[in-house]
């Protein structure tokens, strides 16, 4: 009976410290930001950023269009 007791609470105690370790590992989805460009150079800068951004909760996507206008049509489009 006694066995039985220890077995009981060592089990008890191996899911109250795995449990929460668990949840540790359940991230939440991440968060995508679409940004334009209207040049070469701003989407060199875009894709540089994005790169750098991989480790972070926040995916960026990079676009180029034409003009400022093609940008917001683009973007707004995604929504």
């Amino acid at each position: 009976m006694t066995f039985i007791i220890i077995i009981i609470i060592i089990i008890i105690i191996i899911i109250i410290i795995i449990f929460p370790t668990a949840l540790c590992f359940a991230a939440p989805p991440k968060t995508t930001v679409r940004w334009c460009t209207i040049s070469s150079a701003e989407e060199k800068k875009c894709n540089s950023l994005k790169d750098h951004m991989q480790q972070e909760r926040v995916t960026l996507s990079c676009v180029q269009k034409a003009t400022y206008l093609d940008c917001i049509k683009a973007i707004s489009s995604l929504v």
